[in-house]
């Protein structure tokens, strides 16, 4: 699967596709146009062999259905943060037009319970193995899939002391110069870009590997608190 972000046009989108998979046989592509542009998705899965995959910044049936009535989309995707029940309205919706979802940013999540009960669920986008700190899940990552244990409710345990003596200073997730945040010259880049930190160290999180073969890996994650600016967007946000 390829992620670009919303960083491309359509022309761009095309254009680069077409490069992409001379050499890589690939799944989906990923927001390759903003989130909104339906002439973009619908130019981008007509002109590629790929299936183009969204939705993940998309809130509201209203904003699904422009893009599912242009059949602009081939993997419909939802985020975590939206909740059960935003997640089973979507998909009864993508059902209806014969389209698989796909739950994107699931970390210790609850819509593994109700991907389980749905007839078009395609796979389930993890991005962590862990539990958060203080949190309990009763779910294994075995196989490449989502154990689901048989604790009552969504098997999720609280430990309120854990969490009162977090230590928020740790970078993170929590933190707003974490790897969530999308750097400023995010899908424009084709090369390794010098890292310029408060400590110049870099953070040893995964990589994006420009999907070439024998491309360099492109580290992302730095340390220190970069100041937020006008190109900056955080991943997920709607």
């Amino acid at each position: 699967m390829l992620d670009v972000n919303e960083t491309w046009g359509r022309h761009q989108a095309v254009r680069l596709l077409a490069r992409i998979e001379d050499h890589v046989e690939l799944a989906w592509i990923e927001e390759p146009v903003r989130r909104w542009d339906v002439p973009g998705h619908r130019a981008v899965a007509r002109a590629g062999r790929t299936p183009v995959a969204s939705g993940e910044n998309l809130t509201g049936l209203e904003q699904f259905r422009p893009l599912l009535a242009a059949d602009a989309l081939q993997v419909v995707q939802t985020a975590g943060v939206w909740g059960i029940t935003h997640f089973l309205r979507v998909a009864t919706l993508a059902h209806s037009h014969d389209l698989p979802v796909s739950p994107v940013g699931y970390h210790a999540n609850p819509l593994a319970h109700a991907a389980a009960a749905i007839p078009n669920h395609l796979v389930s986008e993890v991005q962590d193995t862990g539990s958060p700190v203080g949190v309990t899940v009763d779910q294994v990552i075995a196989d490449g899939g989502i154990v689901l244990g048989d604790t009552p409710g969504l098997g999720i345990t609280v430990d309120e002391a854990a969490l009162a003596g977090l230590d928020l200073a740790v970078v993170g997730w929590s933190h707003p110069d974490g790897p969530h945040v999308r750097p400023r010259t995010a899908g424009l880049r084709l090369v390794p870009e010098p890292a310029a930190t408060n400590q110049g160290t870099v953070v040893p999180n995964p990589v994006d590997t420009y999907p070439f073969p024998g491309a360099p890996a492109v580290p992302r994650g730095l340390t220190g608190r970069a100041a937020l600016t006008d190109d900056t967007e955080r991943e997920g946000t709607p």
